[in-house]
């Protein structure tokens, strides 16, 4: 939704947000991985969605390369997590378009070869994926998304980042958290504005 979104306000893209996610198989990475260019036409007829050739195809990369990414870190979460703008939240003033975390972010993943990933699109998924919490104080929902993120690290994975963070006060890399397994890894309950951790909801 994030791609789709680019260019777009966010309440055109959350009308139609169900007919996306009918369109593209519940989000589910995996199958639309193997979409098509018959698949690519159908969508382009489906006015229920935006109906750009050049999203629409980076979606279905996009969810190629998560393949590819899950394979070499085990889960998505191992990945994005390197990428948790927790000490820059800290020093932001207002709600910026972007920052020095997301350019790393997408640098990164157009180096993987994923389309429609430029710094502002990523920082818009670090936020709705809990991985930067930028409300204000005194907003209700900062509370709320601290509250998230802490169920978050109770979690294998959360652990060996928090305790990364606590050991070296330092950023995760990606080759630590590769490095990373846990022995039994448990699905995510924790919803960040709407998202599971583990959901594709952003990148289709």
């Amino acid at each position: 939704l994030e791609g789709f979104q680019s260019g777009l306000s966010w309440w055109t893209i959350l009308q139609k947000r169900e007919n996306f996610r009918a369109a593209f198989k519940g989000f589910d990475f995996h199958t639309v991985a193997l979409f098509g260019q018959t698949d690519i036409e159908r969508l382009l007829q489906d006015k229920g969605i935006v109906r750009h050739r050049g999203k629409i195809a980076a979606v279905i990369n996009n969810a190629a390369r998560a393949r590819e990414m899950e394979q070499e870190f085990g889960s998505l979460a191992r990945f994005f997590w390197t990428y948790e703008g927790r000490e820059e939240a800290r020093h932001i003033e207002g709600v910026p378009a972007m920052t020095e975390t997301s350019k790393r972010l997408s640098k990164d993943l157009k180096k993987r070869g994923w389309k429609f990933v430029g710094p502002t699109t990523c920082y818009a998924f670090m936020q709705a994926m809990g991985l930067v919490n930028d409300h204000h104080p005194d907003c209700a929902h900062h509370a709320k998304a601290e509250a998230a993120r802490a169920a978050f690290y109770t979690g294998d994975i959360g652990r060996a980042i928090a305790n990364y963070h606590a050991e070296n006060e330092g950023w995760l890399t990606a080759a630590d958290l590769a490095n990373y397994r846990s022995p039994v890894e448990k699905p995510l309950s924790v919803d960040f504005h709407g998202h599971r951790v583990y959901s594709c909801d952003a990148w289709c």
